[in-house]
């Protein structure tokens, strides 16, 4: 493959893994158990880095969810698992970060009806061991003054720098937005953005993509459902570390029905500072919809749209 074309994951964000679950038990905890999966259909979410690829999985059969994450590593050309969490409340979904092979981040938010609790772990050898840094339950929003968040996205662009998108409740897609950042690793966390700052997409009630390439660069793309037709993809940049963000303009597919009702983003990566991808789902009234591979190689000035191509 060419260096400098950025990887499309074979299934973009979120990946659905239809095997059966080991049955290692539920979680520890009052009224965990019952609440929790013991096993069932695997949904999981991969990441790559250059050659090096994760995954991290959690059990979800239609409503009901399991109470542990399974972090896995592409190694010789199978999928080793390396490490499993258990957590105290069902896990809707988890999100993993890693700036190298060794240093990196993983995310897991509750299932709804639960308190908004996101947990942030951090690893230094690769995921073999994982230590946590981040209740949400112990966290009070300044966007909303309340405890609790429910985490969306979180990326790290190096050992110091990384961010947490937020909202207030899963699902939710009016509910008040929050932006926080950690300046040394994870350790401490502060809003940098509330819905103020945020409201080109407060309307969303789809997986928001986030990606930085700089302590101060970073890109955010949208989803969501239009109440008429004529959806377009939304892509906004930020230049002071996630303080305030500005939309970029992207090309309209030249291919497919001239109306979309709807848009998901799917992928948000970039390889390196000027080499970036972008995955959107179109769909149209009454369609399946199209995947559309966005790409740039000048650090997002410009960007061309194409039907993807694995």
């Amino acid at each position: 493959m060419n260096a400098s074309r950025p990887r499309l994951i074979s299934s973009p964000s979120t990946t659905r893994f239809y095997g059966a679950a080991d049955n290692t038990g539920a979680a520890s905890g009052s009224g965990a158990a019952a609440a929790c999966l013991r096993s069932g259909p695997m949904t999981g979410s991969i990441l790559r880095l250059g050659s090096e690829q994760w995954q991290v999985r959690w059990i979800e059969d239609g409503p009901s969810l399991g109470c542990e994450v399974e972090v896995e590593r592409y190694v010789r050309g199978r999928w080793t698992r390396i490490q499993t969490l258990r957590t105290k409340t069902p896990v809707d979904f988890a999100r993993l970060s890693f700036i190298n092979p060794r240093d990196g981040w993983l995310m897991v938010t509750s299932g709804p009806g639960y308190p908004s609790d996101t947990s942030v772990y951090r690893t230094e050898n690769g995921g073999r061991s994982w230590s946590q840094q981040l209740s949400a339950t112990k966290w009070r929003s300044a966007a909303w003054g309340q405890k609790g968040f429910f985490g969306d996205q979180i990326a790290f662009v190096d050992a110091q720098d990384g961010w947490i998108f937020a909202s207030q409740l899963p699902g939710a897609g009016s509910a008040p937005k929050e932006l926080m950042r950690s300046r040394d690793g994870g350790a401490h966390w502060s809003m940098v953005a509330d819905s103020q700052a945020l409201s080109g997409y407060i309307g969303t009630d789809q997986p928001t993509q986030m990606a930085f390439t700089t302590p101060e660069i970073g890109w955010i793309a949208a989803s969501t459902d239009a109440t008429s037709p004529g959806a377009t993809a939304y892509l906004y940049r930020t230049g002071d570390g996630g303080r305030t963000w500005a939309p970029v303009a992207l090309p309209v597919p030249s291919t497919g029905p001239k109306q979309w009702i709807a848009y998901r983003a799917q992928q948000l990566t970039f390889e390196r500072p000027s080499d970036g991808l972008l995955v959107y789902r179109f769909i149209p009234a009454g369609g399946f919809g199209r995947t559309y591979c966005y790409t740039t190689h000048d650090g997002g000035r410009g960007w061309t749209v194409a039907i993807c191509r694995n």
